[in-house]
């Protein structure tokens, strides 16, 4: 069975265990040349806390890359990886 996705679900688990809803935009490739199979790349979001004093709630936006065929993910990216917001 291919992979299932909804936007209320919420329940796209990251690759350190977090919790990440669809956010925006959702594309299918078929035979995608990067991954050798049909993927389905998905933009993901998720509530970080940055800093402590106080700590300051964001939105992290992030992509992560599933198998269409077989829902495994494949790539798992996010904007916190490369920077921070402040």
């Amino acid at each position: 069975m291919g992979l299932i996705l909804s936007q209320a679900d919420g329940d796209l688990v990251d690759t350190i265990g977090d919790t990440r809803f669809i956010h925006h935009d959702v594309l299918k490739k078929r035979a995608d040349p990067v991954y050798g199979t049909d993927a389905i790349y998905v933009v993901t979001a998720k509530e970080v806390m940055f800093g402590t004093s106080p700590a300051i709630p964001y939105v992290d936006d992030g992509i992560m890359v599933f198998d269409a065929n077989n829902g495994q993910l494949l790539e798992d990216w996010q904007l916190s990886d490369i920077l921070t917001p402040f």
